[in-house]
């Protein structure tokens, strides 16, 4: 999806639109496509199926089906190895195969396949695949990724998109400058018990993401996407001191910062300021927003799109008398939502497409890039809130096991703070300072607490805290056991506990141990 949402611009040139890459994103594709990353979906896949160990077998049935449900209900033969896991049978080297290729092959856009007569071939074959088979799926993943920075570059030094970026690892902003931004967006969550204040490491994420995109596309963005679109007062303030234009987040923050939400206010830029340096805000329709993201793949593409189009039109027939600049800004998840559409949205993208396209013709509707409207009339805001398209960051912090999480991250960078003050080796503290720096992504703490049903993803946990780990080693000290610990709720033992009284006499009788316990990991 990602080369085809910016290949179908090409279909509609009247058609504007604005896409955010992460740094860490952007790094994966050149790692992938250089050689030096792969993932261990990919690892398994390129391996002979006479050559995979039993715990690489057992990956390919706990994981390859790790796709949305529309694409295995297209495949009888996937159907049939869903079936036969659900039953726990034991999967053959035949199975294993048809399975790598599936998933491989239906990850892949539609129009895609039907373009490339051996993917079309392949998507009838549908079963009894070969390991050659499943290497010509893995080159045309090479090749299509191969086009996904060259065509946006194209698009945007044409005026036709517009591109964002985040900063460099993609962290919650407002808590890295302030923990008590937790409770300022939820004044119910409580606070890690570590001290966290590190502006110096939100300057750099800021920095490090506009030098890396700057370093790609040739030229620094006028805008980023803060990262869960997470802002606060401090956020905004540190974004316009490192010259970043524009930053969209969430209609709820309007609220929150003391103004109405309605079409009036939702269709205006703001603006916070510091001695002389400012950042535009858009603040995104959420309901419109979500629909795309998550109602409309429900419909059928010509009744959704035509909803979408009443709505514009609608809150323009509420505005454009007050207001004939008026802008109204519509953000989602540009990744997510394709999966569960029918033919990954590409029906109803085309088709929404072609309705803005005659809107525009007729002088109702003009899609625009945020570069666009940066010049127009903004709203100065007195004290922007906190919180993220979310709302607050109760998905981030405020549970044991996230607030646990954000403790461990905090003692790791002090270790690393002590190593430099203790005159340790520059370059080895920049090397652990960079892990500190990767561990304080989002996604480590929204893995964790009840939100996200954890402990039911442990490979994030056991990442994170192999990441803390080597913070340590890389400073030559011994990991703190915590870290060999998982971060998760108080787990309830199983058994009865009570006092064992055991012979020492080599012999283990019953009643010996009849209080014993244990807790499940």
């Amino acid at each position: 999806d990602y080369p085809w949402m910016a290949e179908v611009l090409l279909e509609f040139p009247e058609i504007r639109v604005s896409f955010d890459y992460t740094s860490t994103l952007l790094k994966q594709i050149q790692d992938y496509l250089s050689g030096k990353a792969k993932d261990a979906y990919w690892r398994v896949s390129e391996k002979p199926t006479s050559a995979l160990t039993p715990e690489e077998r057992a990956f390919v049935v706990g994981r390859f089906f790790d796709i949305n449900p529309r694409f295995v209900a297209e495949s009888p033969r996937y159907q049939e190895l869903l079936a036969k896991k659900n039953r726990g049978e034991a999967f053959g080297d035949q199975d294993l195969t048809d399975l790598r290729v599936l998933w491989n092959l239906l990850w892949i856009n539609r129009d895609y396949i039907a373009r490339d007569p051996g993917l079309q071939a392949l998507r009838k074959k549908d079963r009894g695949f070969t390991q050659e088979d499943l290497n010509y799926v893995l080159k045309k993943h090479l090749e299509l990724m191969a086009t996904i920075l060259p065509l946006h570059r194209k698009l945007w030094e044409e005026g036709r998109i517009d591109l964002l970026t985040t900063p460099y690892y993609h962290p919650i902003l407002p808590i890295l400058l302030d923990k008590e931004a937790i409770r300022e967006s939820n004044p119910a969550l409580a606070l890690p018990k570590e001290p966290i204040a590190w502006l110096e490491d939100a300057r750099w994420q800021v920095r490090s993401g506009k030098a890396y995109f700057q370093a790609l596309f040739g030229k620094a963005p006028l805008g980023m996407w803060p990262p869960e679109g997470a802002v606060s007062q401090k956020a905004a303030e540190l974004y316009a001191e490192e010259g970043i234009g524009f930053l969209v987040t969430d209609e709820a923050i309007l609220g929150r910062s003391g103004f109405p939400v309605n079409p009036l206010t939702l269709t205006r830029p703001y603006r916070v300021e510091k001695d002389g340096r400012r950042v535009v805000l858009f603040f995104r329709h959420r309901d419109l927003s979500d629909r795309i993201g998550f109602s409309y793949s429900q419909m059928p593409a010509e009744r959704a799109v035509e909803d979408l189009i009443a709505a514009l039109l609608e809150i323009r027939r509420q505005v454009i008398g007050q207001n004939r600049e008026a802008v109204l800004t519509l953000a989602l998840d540009g990744e997510n939502a394709w999966e569960s559409y029918p033919e990954n949205g590409n029906a109803f993208r085309r088709l929404l497409y072609r309705r803005l396209s005659e809107e525009q013709r007729k002088g109702t509707l003009k899609t625009v890039r945020f570069s666009e409207v940066l010049g127009l009339p903004s709203v100065p805001i007195p004290r922007l809130a906190t919180g993220g398209w979310a709302g607050d960051f109760a998905m981030w912090a405020g549970e044991p096991e996230e607030n646990e999480a954000w403790d461990r991250l905090s003692r790791a960078r002090r270790a690393v703070l002590a190593y430099k003050e203790a005159g340790g080796d520059p370059k080895v503290a920049e090397k652990a300072m960079g892990l500190v720096y990767a561990a304080e992504a989002s996604d480590w703490f929204w893995w964790y607490g009840q939100d996200t049903a954890f402990p039911n993803n442990p490979p994030f946990d056991e990442a994170f805290r192999a990441l803390l780990q080597a913070v340590y080693k890389t400073l030559g000290k011994e990991p703190p056991e915590e870290l060999f610990v998982a971060a998760r709720p108080p787990i309830a033992p199983q058994g009865a506990p009570g006092r064992v009284k055991p012979t020492l006499d080599g012999k283990g009788e019953p009643e010996e141990w009849k209080g014993a316990a244990y807790l499940p990991d």
